[in-house]
């Protein structure tokens, strides 16, 4: 008798569930197709302010500063040891705001560059190594066409130096960020440096559509580096120019 009625109890429970959970897909769902008829976005899908960033990359100009007031605000309102996400797709951005080849379009890679270097996790996406330019369903099942994984080393490179070089790692354990100032170019070019005991990582990016060439200010970011896509040797000095193709990278690391 003991063991029929918390049998009951089960299936009053798993009963329950089951209509809350109709209940939601049925919501969603309607506030999908709502969305495909032209109305705004289910209330559900957020966008954070880094992948805001990101769409605006046309308005070249303010980017820089952006990112800068996003990421002061976030070491105000989280502590050292947070682990946060950014990312430049995910199932929503996907869905609902085209793929990463179409909304940021151009300056794709170099957001990429800045979300790994930056103090945070980045995101990669279900189709991103592939450069997937397909909006997947979002309530039903789709196919992801792989192809040769045309990007699959653009992101291996990259993640390998966030695993292995500790002044980009997570939380507490990575290097605090610091912003390096440029004359030409304005704020056009952020550039910026981490660093945890004899690591660096020293990010250089231009956020324009024109080449540019970043003269870097300071000397903090002097010293003896490999660049991680050529892998070539050099040496920065203080007030270094450095060559910056559209919407192109260098990732200086030691």
């Amino acid at each position: 008798m003991k063991i029929r009625k918390i049998s009951m109890k089960v299936l009053l429970s798993v009963a329950i569930l089951l209509a809350v959970a109709n209940y939601s897909i049925i919501s969603c769902r309607k506030n999908a197709v709502k969305a495909q008829s032209g109305d705004t976005a289910p209330a559900q899908v957020k966008h954070p302010e880094w992948s805001k960033n990101l769409s605006i990359c046309e308005v070249n100009v303010r980017i820089a500063k952006a990112i800068e007031k996003y990421l002061l605000k976030n070491d105000s309102l989280y502590p050292a040891d947070a682990y946060r996400m950014n990312f430049i797709t995910n199932q929503d951005e996907n869905s609902w705001n085209e793929t990463d080849f179409e909304r940021p379009g151009e300056c794709v890679e170099a957001f990429f560059v800045l979300t790994v270097s930056v103090p945070e996790m980045p995101l990669v996406y279900s189709g991103q190594e592939s450069a997937m330019k397909k909006e997947l369903l979002f309530f039903e099942k789709d196919l992801i066409y792989w192809g040769n994984y045309k990007m699959a080393g653009f992101y291996k490179t990259n993640l390998g130096n966030k695993k292995t070089n500790p002044a980009l790692f997570n939380g507490s354990e990575g290097g605090n960020l610091t912003r390096v100032n440029t004359t030409a170019g304005g704020d056009k070019i952020f550039a910026i440096l981490r660093e945890k005991g004899n690591n660096r990582v020293f990010t250089v990016v231009n956020l324009s559509s024109a080449p540019l060439v970043a003269d870097i200010q300071g000397k903090a970011f002097s010293g003896d580096y490999t660049e991680l896509i050529s892998s070539e040797k050099t040496t920065l000095k203080a007030g270094a120019k450095i060559l910056m193709p559209a919407w192109g990278y260098k990732v200086f690391f030691k």
